[in-house]
């Protein structure tokens, strides 16, 4: 009998590593906060991708990063926890 081919993923949020989970955990909670404004939360995931891909600078990642989460400092909080310590937004968002 032949064998199946078909894939089989696992299901969020069962990741590889720690460091994968705290990253999906907080998508989750982006999502959750903006469950909202569709917009920001399409913007977001465009934005992460963008990075990803080198399509933005980490200067571009925090300036639209930081307007999108600007009335969700918990977001920025989280945010942070991902950035060098030289890119941080700074809590309250302060206009420059």
């Amino acid at each position: 009998m032949a064998r199946s081919t078909k894939r089989v993923y696992p299901p969020f949020p069962r990741v590889r590593s720690a460091a994968l989970l705290e990253a999906a955990i907080y998508l989750r909670s982006v999502k959750t906060a903006l469950r909202g404004d569709q917009e920001k939360c399409a913007s977001f995931t465009k934005l992460m991708e963008d990075y990803l891909h080198h399509r933005v600078t980490v200067e571009q990642l925090v300036s639209v990063a930081k307007e999108l989460f600007r009335d969700h400092e918990e977001l920025i909080v989280g945010f942070n926890d991902y950035l060098p310590e030289q890119h941080r937004i700074c809590v309250p968002v302060q206009d420059i």
